[in-house]
């Protein structure tokens, strides 16, 4: 971690680059020499560019651009790739016209007179065909052994098969080809034979970093708390800078209401290590030792997670949005990788509340139940269910909502103690007076508290009235019982011997 936030996940270009740098210089695989098959590869990026064809088009104004003009106008426009039936086009694209650089008014017009007319830019598109000869590139692609054995592993020889964190997708090799050829033009042919070297031993390695973010309102920060190894949670700006996420997810949160005016964005981070392949074991004499594997934790839970802070602030959150993100250099390898998985909604909220402050004694909790939930030993699926009827509990706003929560106690306290069908009560308040109470005193009162609380909870079920103060009463007991059951069984780890315990005072 540096200064509190992991930056295993960050890699810039130049990382991407000097990583395969310092790893590059060995013959490793059966003699396969991974520097001198970068600097072949980046060779033949580098003497194929010249022989792409250049339109400018601004309006009806235009003409053919060398390879060296391009490279320079690449350098000084904002672009993007896109596709048509016969070619590849760059768009450039400046919608301030003050803002148009002088070297791109220089290189598209020469005529001087002719300037006034850029009130009219709009785009500007550099061609490139789409039949291009990549024999060379393909060739060079097929001796690293990585690919060879992805290839041969996939039956085919257009494509590999891609585990991405959010499924899995066909790299085709053309379309790999045609990347790198853009990503020389952006950078040179070095940096990018190196990143595509890079991306297939870290993603054999199962050293791919990535990471899931859940954006989440009803906490206020005004700093990151580290949760764990790779895991935060943190005020969306600092979530931002260092994440980079993308304007698909602000636009989301645009179009959704928060709870109360000006009330905060949350995000919840975790960052995990997937890798490449296809899932199948390389041929024999190709002992590459890969792991095909998706590697990481937590993902696809996070409302869970978000249950577990909610106890643990005593307070209800609301899931807005949730992202699948890798590092960006990836994107220059396929596109497929840019965004990853976006979607929204999650623990919708049935009313308005204060928004809560994580203090110091409720981040010591919330740690403790992460831990806790992360090593049980019993039926997660069950400990889950209880998690989350307790935290609904804590979204539930006014009298109907209060009578609700006494539904959520009983729900949560059975899934916990595991009465049986029988002496439901008896049981279960004998369970709870020895498995939370400390001495005889406070046994004899959880025992009461357990059977005035289904007393009430019968009561409303069947239609009866409840008085005000025993109802009040009863919710505060439930909701009290329930936190602590939670917080003392995910301490232990594991469900007691409720026979044990209740017999002889142990079974833990």
């Amino acid at each position: 971690m540096r200064d509190g936030v992991s930056s295993s996940a960050h890699h810039s270009d130049e990382h991407a680059a000097s990583t395969v740098g310092q790893r590059g210089d060995a013959v490793t695989d059966h003699g396969f020499d991974r520097s001198e098959w970068i600097r072949r590869l980046a060779t033949a990026l580098e003497d194929w560019g010249p022989l792409m064809r250049f339109s400018g088009d601004i309006g009806h104004m235009g003409r053919m651009l060398s390879y060296s003009e391009f490279l320079t106008l690449s350098k000084t426009g904002n672009y993007q790739l896109a596709e048509t039936n016969s070619h590849w086009f760059w768009s450039f694209t400046n919608l301030n016209q003050n803002s148009i650089p002088a070297e791109t008014r220089a290189l598209v017009i020469s005529d001087p007179n002719e300037l006034a007319n850029l009130t009219e830019f709009e785009s500007l598109s550099m061609h490139l065909r789409k039949d291009p000869d990549l024999t060379g590139i393909l060739s060079l692609f097929q001796e690293h052994p990585i690919i060879h054995t992805m290839l041969e592993n996939s039956g085919g020889n257009e494509g590999i098969r891609i585990s991405v964190p959010r499924g899995d997708f066909l790299l085709e090799m053309k379309t790999l080809a045609q990347n790198l050829v853009e990503l020389t033009i952006k950078t040179d042919g070095k940096h990018a034979a190196k990143s595509l070297d890079c991306f297939l031993h870290l993603g054999g390695r199962r050293e791919l970093q990535g990471y899931a973010v859940t954006l989440f309102y009803g906490l206020k920060l005004h700093e990151q708390v580290n949760i764990g190894e790779g895991t935060l949670i943190a005020p969306y700006e600092v979530a931002n800078q260092v994440y980079e996420l993308p304007r698909r997810l602000t636009e989301m949160l645009e179009r959704s209401s928060l709870p109360n005016e000006g009330e905060s964005i949350t995000v919840l981070v975790r960052e995990f290590k997937w890798g490449t392949g296809a899932p199948s074991s390389p041929r024999a004499g190709h002992n590459l030792d890969l792991d095909w594997n998706i590697d990481y934790r937590f993902l696809g839970d996070s409302e869970i997670v978000l249950d577990i802070l909610s106890v643990a602030i005593r307070g209800p959150l609301a899931a807005r949005a949730y992202y699948f993100g890798v590092d960006r250099w990836l994107e220059e390898i396929d596109r497929n990788f840019a965004f990853g998985r976006i979607g929204g909604g999650g623990h919708p909220y049935d009313g308005w509340w204060t928004e809560k402050q994580l203090s110091d004694e409720d981040e010591a909790v919330f740690h403790d139940m992460i831990r806790g939930w992360q090593e049980y030993q019993g039926k997660r699926n069950v400990l889950n269910r209880a998690i989350r009827r307790l935290a609904t509990s804590y979204n539930r706003p006014g009298m109907q909502g209060a009578e609700d929560s006494i539904l959520d106690y009983a729900t949560t306290l059975e899934i916990l103690y595991d009465p049986g069908s029988t002496e439901v009560t008896y049981r279960l308040a004998t369970r709870a007076a020895y498995f939370v109470g400390s001495n005889a005193k406070e046994r004899k009162e959880i025992f009461d508290n357990v059977r005035a609380f289904y007393g009430v909870r019968s009561s409303l079920v069947h239609g009866r009235e409840v008085g005000n103060d025993k109802f009040w009463k009863a919710v505060e007991n439930g909701r009290d019982l329930a936190r602590r059951t939670l917080l003392k069984l995910l301490s232990a780890k594991r469900p007691p011997d409720w026979d044990n315990l209740v017999l002889t005072g142990t079974g833990m």
